[in-house]
């Protein structure tokens, strides 16, 4: 594409058209949320960085609970306006983690998904287990099916072994993790209040309960959509739904 001046003649094709009306989509949501473009991330990818010793492959697992690169003690303009850098290592048995979108050398950073979907090679122990965990305190971020986990399988070949397999990061079920973080779904807008459905056992499985949403203060300019994604982290304030935090994800 090539820009023109005032009074010359303009030919546009319909594929140049098409990127004109998905820039001005974007721009416009990008507005309403109050954020600036991201910095080359997608919904559900995190920056990572691998503090292990090994340098690891795409797809492998790899811990996130030991800290980040900025805190807001050390640079409150940083903390609050650029993407985290999360510290990653080898998983210790509990604690969130990702899938990593990239091979990453030891002490480098990169991309990993903290919730979506995506491929990853999974040890199927049972043909008939439907979620995937991290094998704990492996090096190589090697990920094993189990009856319960925190990401729910989408597709496996009919077979045990190491297999290539569809994982949704962070849906999995309740009997994993904490039982106290799960997907919801946010189903309506009114009066200043988002009400999502909650899946604890997963987006793929029936609704478990209904709540309300109630965004981290950094959010608060955020405009999620009827059927955007959120894990909810649940609050119990005495009243018959639960209340919720959630940190948002758009869905289809």
């Amino acid at each position: 594409m090539n820009k023109v001046r005032p009074g010359d003649p303009i030919a546009i094709s319909a594929a140049v058209w098409n990127d004109v009306l998905d820039a001005a989509a974007l721009a416009k949501r990008t507005r309403r949320s109050g954020a600036g473009i991201p910095d080359g991330l997608d919904v559900g990818i995190v920056r990572v960085k691998n503090t292990t010793d090994e340098d690891l492959d795409r797809f492998a697992a790899l811990g996130i609970s030991f800290g980040i690169g900025v805190t807001a003690e050390k640079n409150e303009l940083a903390f609050q306006n650029e993407p985290p850098v999360l510290f990653g290592g080898v998983y210790e048995g509990d604690g969130p983690w990702v899938v990593l979108m990239e091979p990453l050398p030891a002490g480098k950073i990169g991309r990993g998904m903290l919730f979506g979907v995506t491929p990853a090679q999974v040890d199927v122990a049972d043909k008939e287990h439907d979620f995937a965990e991290p094998v704990e305190d492996n090096a190589a971020g090697a990920l094993q099916s189990c009856a319960a986990g925190t990401a729910r399988i989408l597709w496996k070949p009919d077979k045990t072994g190491l297999q290539w397999c569809i994982l949704h990061v962070g849906a999995g079920s309740e009997a994993a993790g904490d039982p106290s973080v799960c997907p919801a779904v946010v189903e309506s807008f009114d009066a200043g209040v988002y009400t999502v459905g909650l899946y604890a056992n997963g987006i793929l499985a029936a609704r478990t309960g209904r709540g309300t949403l109630m965004l981290p203060e950094a959010s608060m300019l955020a405009s999620l959509d009827t059927g955007s994604i959120v894990l909810a982290h649940l609050v119990d304030v005495g009243t018959a739904d639960h209340d919720v935090e959630g940190d948002s994800g758009e869905g289809d």
